[in-house]
């Protein structure tokens, strides 16, 4: 993470300085709350369950918020947990940032205002893989981690091409993370 204060830096974007953490590689993936501010995803997902949305949001639909709003019924029911136990995140991958090959910061920013607008927490992250965002997100917390996907994305998960780098292939991947 990286976090610039100060009346020295009151022009630096911090959402703009995280986003070149995972561009370069120097960190799997940033978080921002929905006020834009910058945040280690330990502290947020600390004993919390975690509800995620793919996708790159550009622009946010109706369908997007409707599909989110009654995974999130569904998940509560069934996870058990309290709605200030549960974190509800929407993730892009640095790959749905890329516009011909390179980063536009201008439609980046306009992208986690537009979430932040609408109360969201934004992280960005190079796991193109869902087992993979799975994993990192199970290394915070022990609660339940649920991932919202449309008919699209789940037959991408189910797409062998995916897992040719894991010994035990699509099983491996779609197993619990123990």
């Amino acid at each position: 993470m990286i976090k610039f204060s100060g009346s020295a830096f009151k022009r630096v974007d911090n959402r703009l300085m995280s986003l070149q953490l995972v561009s370069q590689g120097l960190t799997n993936a940033v978080m921002f709350r929905a006020d834009g501010e910058t945040v280690q995803p330990a502290e947020v997902f600390f004993k919390k369950a975690i509800l995620v949305e793919r996708g790159s949001f550009r622009p946010v639909t109706y369908a997007t918020n409707d599909m989110l709003d009654g995974a999130r019924r569904v998940f509560l029911a069934q996870s058990g947990c309290s709605e200030e136990d549960l974190v509800v995140l929407m993730k892009m991958t640095l790959e749905n940032l890329l516009a011909e090959g390179q980063l536009n910061h201008a439609d980046f920013l306009t992208r986690v205002d537009i979430l932040g607008a609408l109360g969201r927490t934004v992280l960005i992250s190079r796991f193109g893989e869902y087992y993979r965002l799975a994993g990192y997100l199970s290394r915070y917390t022990n609660k339940m981690i649920g991932l919202v996907v449309g008919v699209p994305s789940l037959m991408e998960i189910f797409d062998e091409k995916y897992y040719l780098n894991l010994e035990g292939g699509i099983l491996e991947a779609l197993g619990p993370n123990v």
